[in-house]
């Protein structure tokens, strides 16, 4: 699983690290960093599923660009970029920390390249798994060193995709392998929700993936073995009937077309007491569609992978922001799925009490540099001072946050 994100000279950051919890909550005001952070995330993901440099950053015909593009990707006045990843193998309890550096050289280089990248293995002694040897960036190609007893084992590889990438597909020392495909199934587990409630009214296919926007929810769904259908569907009827004013009865995903190959979700609602009608995605809220599709990631996620989830409770009512957490607590422990969100709602973050302020993390503009930082919410000096004067949503709510971050110096 993963436990940090260390990003480096990355979009509006210089430095800053943040801890992954079971539940993280990323808050600040607009423009602070927070989808920085998640960008990062997908830069990750994204390099050992489509691999090639220039399309992780700059999309093509298939995939979209993260934002900004390559132009955008580092700090101003910064031609490269780093992250690491520290990764923990629940099994052995042993960490990993993986590193890559992106050089972005607009006047040599053409296309984004690998500078340096390396995968320590490490505890009492720390074991180099691979790293890169120094060249001239304009070259196609670097040398990897792998670990092979006593000494490094080299290869010669393309610094257009992710060393890490390449020595996944090739045969490598036993330890060097446990590593590599533990950094490499976590990175790729790092899933990224945007739900588009109106994506989701349409008939779709039976997949057995959900999409990053959730469109496909009915077929997912739907493609399950009959018991698995029913066992979710329980779980899943379970959190939304007390969603709406009144009761959801039921929530299911029906086969349709002369071979039930096409799905569509559908709701059975009880609005007037003892009186059902089924409703199905076309005629369903914004918000019970965006609840569902929420509800579905987690459920699908494997052991080990991240969900991450932007503004994640837009369109869900204040008066529901319990209902929400909860099911996120409860369902991300059971399955072992971390889950990161960043939230403006005060509601939410009152509904998160005082137990949960080691897991809040502040994205906030340095006053004397303007580059982000990240700052726990239980190390701010004055977190004393702010408990007697509410829960954190009323901090955000009343302005008492920037009042705070008005008075931190840069560390």
């Amino acid at each position: 699983m993963l436990k940090e994100l260390t990003i480096k000279n990355w979009k509006s950051f210089e430095s800053a690290t943040l801890y992954v919890d079971p539940l993280t909550v990323l808050i600040g005001l607009n423009a602070s960093g927070k989808s920085n952070i998640l960008d990062a995330l997908t830069f990750l993901q994204r390099t050992v599923i489509y691999r090639d440099l220039h399309a992780t950053l700059a999309g093509d015909r298939f995939l979209p660009e993260i934002r900004g593009g390559v132009d955008w990707t580092a700090l101003r006045g910064n031609d490269s970029f780093e992250i690491e990843a520290k990764i923990a193998d629940a099994n052995s309890k042993t960490d990993y920390l993986y590193s890559i550096e992106i050089s972005l050289l607009k006047k040599e280089l053409t296309t984004p390249v690998v500078k340096k990248e390396s995968l320590q293995k490490l505890g009492k002694k720390t074991t180099n798994l691979f790293w890169t040897e120094p060249y001239e960036l304009t070259q196609p190609f670097l040398t990897a060193k792998t670990y092979n007893r006593k000494a490094g084992s080299a290869q010669q590889v393309s610094n257009l995709n992710t060393v890490l990438s390449q020595i996944y597909a090739s045969k490598v020392h036993e330890d060097v392998r446990k590593g590599v495909d533990l950094v490499f199934d976590t990175l790729k587990n790092i899933f990224i929700l945007d739900p588009i409630p109106q994506n989701a009214r349409r008939y779709v296919s039976l997949e057995p993936d959900l999409a990053s926007d959730g469109s496909n929810i009915a077929g997912v769904i739907a493609s399950m073995t009959n018991g698995q259908k029913e066992e979710f569907e329980k779980t899943i009827t379970k959190y939304a009937s007390k969603l709406p004013e009144k009761e959801i009865k039921k929530v299911e995903a029906l086969r349709f077309g002369p071979f039930e190959k096409d799905a569509i979700l559908v709701c059975e609602e009880e609005f007037v007491k003892g009186k059902t009608q089924k409703v199905d995605s076309r005629g369903l809220s914004d918000g019970t569609l965006r609840f569902l599709i929420i509800l579905t990631a987690i459920l699908t996620r494997p052991t080990g992978s991240l969900l991450v989830i932007e503004e994640f409770d837009n369109g869900i009512h204040p008066s529901r922001a319990g209902l929400l957490l909860n099911m996120l607590r409860e369902e991300g422990l059971q399955r072992g799925v971390d889950v990161l969100v960043t939230t403006h709602n005060p509601a939410f973050l009152n509904e998160m009490g005082t137990e949960m302020l080691p897991f809040v993390v502040l994205s906030h503009r340095d006053v004397d540099t303007g580059s982000s930082k990240l700052v726990q919410i239980e190390d701010l000096p004055n977190l004393t001072k702010l408990l007697g004067r509410g829960l954190v949503g009323d901090w955000v709510a009343r302005g008492y946050l920037e009042e705070e971050l008005s008075q931190l110096k840069q560390k």
